[in-house]
């Protein structure tokens, strides 16, 4: 059985994971740039009263955390899908 090899596109994603686990505030920055249109996405999909753009992406910021921290690359799933 052939052992799964990760994209750079996935090295890169582990390394800023791995970095904001350990409190990096720069490289968690970075992990929240990279999945603004996923947090846009689901912002106009799923309208909540009285909730802003602006109160979303805090929102969106705080779950990242959380999901840096709990997320496990053992489970193979994609941070992508987990963060979601």
């Amino acid at each position: 059985m052939e052992a799964y090899q990760l994209s750079d596109e996935e090295r890169v994603e582990l390394a800023l994971i791995n970095g904001a686990t350990k409190g990096d505030n720069e490289t968690l920055g970075e992990l929240f740039d990279r999945y603004q249109p996923l947090v846009r996405r689901l912002w106009l999909n799923y309208s909540i009263a009285n909730l802003d753009r602006q109160d979303w992406q805090q929102e969106a910021f705080l779950v990242l955390d959380r999901a840096v921290h709990n997320y496990r690359q053992e489970q193979r799933t994609r941070f992508c899908w987990y963060y979601r």
